[in-house]
């Protein structure tokens, strides 16, 4: 967080399940997981940001559909890359 510039305070969210994971204790089907969008909900609660305030920026199609199921806005990360220099 420190190399970003970021408080500690940001929410951080990370899932370890896989339904094709190698350890069973991982192997699971989670709504947190892309191309579910819980993962997005939690963060925008966690930041007391309401979801039409959150743009998710993404390079895979399971990040727009992640942000679809979650009712946040979309950009591919080359064109707001491209736009954003």
């Amino acid at each position: 967080m420190q190399e970003l510039g970021l408080p500690a305070s940001t929410p951080i969210a990370v899932c370890y399940n896989h339904p094709k994971a190698k350890l069973n204790r991982y192997k699971r089907d989670d709504p947190r997981r892309k191309p579910q969008g819980g993962m997005l909900r939690e963060l925008a609660e966690a930041a007391g940001i309401p979801l039409a305030r959150v743009l998710y920026i993404g390079d895979r199609p399971e990040d727009k559909q992640a942000a679809a199921d979650a009712g946040v806005r979309f950009v591919w990360a080359g064109d707001f890359f491209l736009q954003n220099p």
